[in-house]
């Protein structure tokens, strides 16, 4: 018994996601060079202590942005007609043995 697959959108990814996975990972390339020299010219635990600011204000700033979720998050977006959608759900259903 072979089972239908359900129908799937195909969404293009947009190219701001593929320039901020490029950002991200040229400041985590970074990081081990910046670490490298900061260890150098500072004691460990200085450095270390002069970079929880930055992590504070990361934390602050992400936090700010989930808890305003509420304000700007509308849910998913419903693809597709009330008929449509249950053309596909019921496709989904277990077959009954």
């Amino acid at each position: 018994m072979s089972a239908a697959r359900p129908a799937t959108a195909q969404r293009a990814v947009p190219a701001s996601s593929f320039m901020l996975i490029g950002i991200l990972a040229l400041l985590w390339g970074c990081n081990w060079p910046v670490l490298k020299v900061g260890v150098t010219e500072l004691a460990p635990l200085t450095f270390r202590a002069a970079s929880l600011p930055f992590a504070g204000i990361g934390l602050f700033f992400g936090g700010w942005w989930v808890l305003s979720a509420k304000n700007w998050f509308k849910g998913p977006v419903r693809m597709g007609t009330e008929a449509e959608l249950e053309r596909i759900e019921g496709g989904m259903l277990p077959a009954e043995t």
